[in-house]
């Protein structure tokens, strides 16, 4: 439960009407949640944003503490942390390919929008289930802030506060910080150590500069580190499976919801990182240029009790280092007021360097038999795009878009049997891979929407998308179970109404899809060269998904009440 929260605030942060509207008549379905209804609902991570997003789901990838998204099925069937998802998640307008570069950079929101469907076509990277844009408060020329405290179960204090500093007439300043500490909410049935415990804190600094009454730019400069402690999965067969007395390895099958068996093993997390970007835009008579150059560094440290047994049978440590770098530059502009152009150009280069091993000594009967992936992965991605809306009649409008992708995929590195358990020498050499490869790829997007009257649309688009190629970097005893896995490609159509009324009071959302899946990426098991059975990433030549959403929400039923369905 939660104590009401204590605030101090001189502003109020929510999105406003134009931008709402802006979204709103896009030619699909997008989902908007304003800082202001992100605050009252008391969302302190990217995770939660899934329990108020319909056809949304987030979960976490074994114990981290960053979510993996999925949109209408579409999502990530990988835990490795070397893999990127069919969801692209943009900080500030900056692409983060891996879940880590997001951790803990949910504060200071002025909104979140989810876009569903294939994108990529007037911003960013492809993507085949759709992407979650979240959007921080800009500095303004005006002095104010917010102080922000609350108390919950488990000595959980939550701390926030932004301040807004006009520095000059030209330069103005904000600053956010977040810290949240707790104490863990599992118990070990045996040492009554405490898992599950929250140690993070997150920064940013925003600098805006007018350079003239057309021309800005913005400096982000942000920093997260997270102390916490790994949840351990709740194990309630392992002693019968094993025919151990109940509580030598696992729980029993009526053990309480937060009774956990870790024992000795080691389970902990350090995790800290940050990044810069700046964004700079000119406007012209003809448009508007946006430039925005990223870079991010991270680093993380995790020992995870992924099996729930207070043996090794399937605990890992995941100690990589994460760098990316990217650029996006792009024009909008409009002709003769008919005809909307988007053209832009993106390029990234993200590298991970990692140490993954997996411990089995409970496998092998050994006290500690431990296999470790040392690998390199470099990844380099480019694309040029292109988005059109073309006012074919007053309320008639046609959407054609089109993006050409070029990626680069490289690994380097193997797993070694660090015990000796398997080839009979510690440090022996059990799987290894050292290649690259390179893919190019045409997308598009076309569709119609119709202006039933102001505020009210009917749309219907059918449009791809593709995810690159990827490696599967676990721990494994197969060079085969390390094969680069090939690009993952979904075809979208889609129909769907949207309706504004009453000043944006009464919003409501309807739509129908069809989801077709060439070559999905999934995680599976399989008989390897030598008989030895191993998990690996592989792909299903065909899958399909169709189904149907609604959603609507109606503010201020009465004054501060809001009812979403």
């Amino acid at each position: 439960m939660r104590a009401p929260r204590r605030s101090i605030s001189s502003e109020d942060i929510q999105v406003t009407q134009a931008r709402t509207a802006h979204f709103h008549s896009q030619p699909g379905t997008v989902n908007v949640m304003s800082g202001k209804e992100l605050r009252e609902l008391h969302v302190e991570s990217p995770k939660e944003i899934a329990a108020y997003t319909p056809g949304v789901t987030a979960v976490n990838a074994t114990s981290g503490s960053s979510p993996i998204f999925s949109i209408r099925g579409v999502g990530l069937d990988d835990y490795v942390g070397t893999n990127m998802g069919g969801i692209g998640i943009y900080l500030d307008g900056v692409f983060a390919p891996y879940a880590a570069l997001y951790n803990g950079q949910m504060l200071d929101i002025e909104n979140v929008v989810v876009a569903k469907g294939p994108q990529g076509f007037d911003m960013g990277r492809s993507t085949t289930g759709g992407s979650v844009n979240i959007s921080s408060v800009k500095p303004s020329d005006k002095f104010g802030g917010y102080l922000d405290w609350g108390y919950s179960s488990y000595n959980t204090s939550t701390g926030k506060f932004a301040v807004n500093v006009p520095i000059t007439d030209k330069i103005s300043n904000r600053t956010a910080f977040s810290y949240t500490k707790g104490d863990g909410w599992q118990h070990d049935l045996n040492t009554n150590k405490r898992y599950g415990a929250q140690d993070i804190l997150a920064i940013r600094n925003l600098t805006k500069f007018q350079i003239d009454d057309k021309t800005s730019a913005l400096l982000n400069i942000h920093y997260t580190r997270d102390r916490g402690t790994p949840m351990s999965p709740q194990n309630t067969q392992a002693d019968a499976v094993n025919g151990f007395p109940v509580g030598t390895i696992g729980v029993s099958s009526d053990a309480y919801y937060n009774r956990v068996n870790v024992g000795q093993n080691r389970v902990g997390r350090n995790e800290n990182g940050g990044g810069a970007s700046l964004s700079f835009e000119r406007i012209f008579d003809f448009g508007v240029f946006t430039s925005q150059t990223a870079i991010d560094l991270y680093r993380r440290n995790i020992y995870d009790n992924y099996d729930g047994e207070s043996v090794q049978v399937s605990d890992y440590h995941w100690n990589d280092t994460y760098l990316a770098q990217s650029h996006d530059m792009h024009l909008r502009t409009n002709i003769a007021k008919i005809f909307h152009l988007t053209v832009g150009i993106y390029e990234s280069y993200d590298k991970i360097d990692g140490d993954y091993t997996s411990s089995r000594g409970f496998l092998f009967d050994m006290p500690e038999e431990n296999m470790t992936n040392h690998f390199s992965q470099k990844n380099l991605s480019t694309g040029v795009y292109v988005n059109t809306v073309t006012n074919i009649t007053h309320n008639l409008d046609f959407i054609a878009s089109g993006r050409f992708s070029y990626d680069e995929r490289g690994f380097h590195g193997g797993t070694r049997d660090m015990n000796g358990a398997v080839t009979g020498t510690p440090g022996g050499t059990l799987s290894y891979l050292n290649t690259s490869h390179n893919y190019e790829r045409f997308t598009g997007r076309v569709g119609l929407r119709y202006t039933v009257v102001p505020g009210t649309y009917l749309y219907g688009t059918i449009s791809n998308g593709f995810k690159a190629g990827t490696y599967f970097a676990a721990p494994v005893s197969a060079s085969q179970a390390l094969d680069y896995v090939r690009p993952e490609n979904l075809i979208a159509y889609e129909v769907g109404v949207k309706s504004s009324l009453f000043k944006n009071k009464l919003m409501l959302e309807g739509s129908l899809f069809d989801y077709e899946y060439h070559n999905r990426q999934t995680l599976f098991v399989a008989e390897m060269p030598g008989n030895i059975t191993s998990l690996s990433l592989g792909t299903i030549s065909r899958a399909r998904t169709r189904g149907g959403e609604v959603s609507s929400t109606i503010h201020d039923v009465i004054p501060n009440l809001d009812l979403r369905a």
